[in-house]
């Protein structure tokens, strides 16, 4: 009780707030394999180092059917995606390592995209 009424006498005094957290956004990203193999899938923060699902698995697409991976991010945060096949010979956007160069693979968290990326 002392401790929130001291909090709030100095938040009032100097009207300096702690920093906010983040507030989590989502990001809903459609695509589909139209190539004849599998297509392993990441998503790459380029704001913080994040990777989605994570930098030792990926995201399987395997038919001609479209998907949508929803990712939780950080609003305004830039992700690219980067497809590859198993032979590591052929990759999409960004590559399975998040550093080729790539046009129109990335999108920004918070914003709506109706558009579905295909693969081929």
């Amino acid at each position: 009780m002392i401790r929130a009424l001291v909090y709030g006498l100095v938040v009032a005094l100097t009207g300096i707030l702690p920093p906010a957290a983040a507030k989590a956004e989502t990001l809903e990203w459609t695509l589909r394999n139209n190539y004849p193999y599998i297509i392993y899938v990441k998503f790459y923060s380029k704001d913080r180092g994040h990777v989605w699902p994570s930098r030792s698995r990926s995201y399987i697409f395997n038919d001609g059917n479209s998907k949508t991976v929803r990712l939780s991010c950080r609003r305004g945060e830039k992700i690219c995606f980067g497809g590859f096949t198993k032979s590591r010979r052929t990759y999409w956007g960004v590559g399975e390592q998040g550093n080729k160069g790539c046009r129109s693979c990335c999108r920004y968290c918070g914003q709506y995209y109706s558009a579905t990326d295909v693969l081929n």
